[in-house]
């Protein structure tokens, strides 16, 4: 277990200490999971995970969603040193191989996960500057996603916002209680702007709803919905993910 010596209330380390008891076994089991490392190295890389974001806990104000990227970001150099071992053994290596799995495949499996990690911190980073230009936007997703409980869990919306699924819960409680003074999305929708409807409009489009399902569950006309498509394609998020996807295959992330 990762230990500190005991602080008072208010010292960074006792908060560091207190988020490790929290999020440490999440974030192992997300990397066990997700990226197949050992529990053993899982845990390793927590412990750096935290002592690499020791010097600025208290001093962002996402605190989980920083040690969480922080973790994501270790795994990513730690799957790019494992693949580059893995591709010297194989030129320069004997020829006997003790693994079962022949090195070819270990880096193919490598390379997907790579890609994978890689398409999660950029389109992070892209959700992160949408929920900065338009705060409004993230509730309406949340709230109608975790309605969609046959086709979504709270897991694959935790993993579509790059964030844990403690962070996504509590949201979706403070969401619920926002969205209650409003009859429907479409009230939402005209107090805070388009912007706010965007990422639900087009992520609803993604999962195969038709203009006629968008407008059932937002309050506003399939003709209204078709033209809000458009616009929203026009405001650069829709196509975060089409340009991280080719940016991850080409390597520049």
């Amino acid at each position: 277990m990762f230990l500190l010596p005991k602080r008072k209330k208010n010292d960074p380390q006792a908060e560091i200490e207190r988020l490790y008891t929290e999020l440490g076994q999440h974030i192992a089991y997300y990397l066990q999971s997700q990226f197949r490392f050992s529990a053993e190295t899982a845990e390793d890389m927590v412990q750096q995970t935290f002592l690499d974001v020791m010097p600025l806990i208290g001093k962002v104000s996402n605190q989980e969603a920083y040690i969480f990227r922080a973790a994501k970001n270790l795994a990513f150099k730690e799957i790019k040193k494992i693949k580059e071992t893995i591709s010297f053994t194989e030129q320069y290596g004997d020829n006997e191989q003790s693994d079962p799995i022949p090195l070819n495949k270990q880096i193919d499996s490598l390379d997907m996960m790579e890609k994978m990690l890689c398409l999660q911190r950029c389109m992070e980073k892209a959700l992160t500057q949408y929920q900065q230009d338009y705060p409004k936007a993230l509730c309406p997703l949340l709230v109608t996603l975790s309605e969609l409980k046959s086709l979504l869990s709270i897991e694959d919306i935790a993993n579509m916002l790059s964030q844990t699924v403690r962070e996504t819960k509590k949201q979706l409680v403070q969401c619920r209680r926002e969205l209650k003074h409003y009859q429907d999305l479409g009230a939402y929708q005209k107090r805070y702007g388009l912007e706010t409807l965007c990422w639900l409009i087009i992520k609803l489009k993604q999962l195969g709803f038709t203009a006629q399902e968008i407008s059932q569950k937002i309050g506003k006309s399939e003709s209204a919905i078709r033209q809000d498509v458009s616009r929203c394609r026009k405001k650069g998020l829709p196509d975060a993910e089409q340009h991280c996807k080719k940016a991850c295959i080409r390597g520049e992330i």
